[in-house]
């Protein structure tokens, strides 16, 4: 396994076709599955700040968010940066653009009308666009009353 968390290895392939045998050897790379635990790793978080919830480089971004949206855990980010919230006079639209092939995180939007108020499921994420290994996904919520609050919840089931 190399440090991109790719696996190499060799491979053999044999047919018999009217008695001869036809043997293909070749070396193969494979991509595995990313998780949070290999990317935890691969970015040399300092024990005790590799979890999901902490803050490994103090900017103020969650260790998954970085994880989430494609970054290593030594990039200094702003969540303002990545997460676009989006008024368009009847509707708050988010939208934000995430790494594809982490699986291992789920993301939904959470609605209340008051902030002591329980949080409720929001409206579905869409992929909008993608490119190579980014999707950009968006979600539209519907203005409701006088106010109302939305957040972006990551979680790893």
């Amino acid at each position: 396994v190399n440090s991109s968390g790719q696996v190499a290895f060799s491979a053999v392939f044999s047919k018999v076709i009217n008695n001869i045998t036809n043997t293909t050897r070749g070396i193969m790379i494979a991509n595995r599955p990313s998780t949070f635990a290999d990317w935890a790793w691969r970015a040399k978080l300092p024990v005790g700040q590799d979890g999901p919830g902490d803050d490994a480089n103090g900017d103020g971004v969650p260790n998954i968010m970085a994880y989430y949206f494609g970054y290593n855990g030594t990039d200094v980010l702003n969540q303002a940066d990545l997460v676009r919230w989006n008024w368009n006079g009847a509707a708050i639209e988010v939208e934000f653009d995430h790494d594809a092939t982490v699986t291992d995180v789920v993301a939904e939007i959470k609605i209340t009308g008051a902030l002591g108020g329980s949080w409720n499921p929001g409206p579905a994420l869409n992929v909008v666009n993608s490119s190579g290994t980014t999707e950009t996904l968006r979600a539209t919520i519907a203005a409701e009353g006088e106010q109302g609050f939305a957040k972006l919840v990551l979680s790893m089931p």
